[in-house]
């Protein structure tokens, strides 16, 4: 039997939060909205990036060091909030699209307010 000198062993350490991918990018590519699975600090960087150009995006950043796939996997909870960020995100490229075909200038603070006005219309059953 061949001894182990506990001075060669690498000591067991937990991996850098910061590497563990336990964030969710949701975001469209053409009219297609996707997702993928990031790091935290990378899923912040694609955000703002995304919020300098008038295109969507949304984050899901999970609590603790688990990965965000095997969350995905085994929550339905997790499921069913990644498909209602989904749902916004195609309502919000829907009335964008809308709001260029009609030439509404694409003024953020404009088009934000007629975004308000439209989800307080269609909530109210109007």
């Amino acid at each position: 039997m061949t001894k182990i000198d506990p001075g060669t062993v690498p000591p067991v350490v937990a991996p850098d939060s910061s590497s563990i991918e336990n964030t969710i990018v949701i975001f469209a590519e053409g009219q297609h909205v996707s997702h993928r699975f990031t790091t935290q600090p990378e899923g912040i960087a694609y955000l703002e990036a995304v919020a300098e150009t008038s295109e969507a995006a949304s984050l899901m950043i999970l609590d603790g060091d688990m990965p965000a796939d095997l969350l995905l996997k085994t929550s339905p909870v997790l499921q069913q909030r990644l498909q209602e960020a989904k749902r916004n995100l195609t309502a919000f490229l829907t009335l964008k699209e809308t709001l260029d075909r009609h030439g509404v200038p694409k003024d953020r603070t404009l088009r934000g307010a007629i975004h308000k006005a439209f989800r307080e219309l269609t909530a109210g059953g109007a």
